[in-house]
């Protein structure tokens, strides 16, 4: 029983210490979005800053976007 508490605490340590400094990568210039495999022949342009669905580019050019890239395989 009292290891079983020791280790507990122990995990419970290193989780909140985890918590506490990790550190996630942000970007105040970025958006990512996820298009769902169910669409249909998503394309980037060759361009860079258009895509092949209409309501994605009328966002994109709301917002100045300077360029479009996958971040997924």
């Amino acid at each position: 029983m009292v290891k079983l508490n020791i280790m507990n605490i122990i995990l419970l340590y290193l989780f909140s210490f985890s918590i506490l400094f990790s550190q996630d990568l942000y970007y105040n210039d970025k958006i990512m979005i996820y298009i769902d495999n169910r669409v249909d022949d998503f394309q980037i342009a060759d361009d860079l800053k258009t895509t092949s669905v209409a309501v994605i580019n009328n966002i994109l050019s709301e917002h100045i976007v300077k360029s479009v890239d996958k971040w997924l395989p």
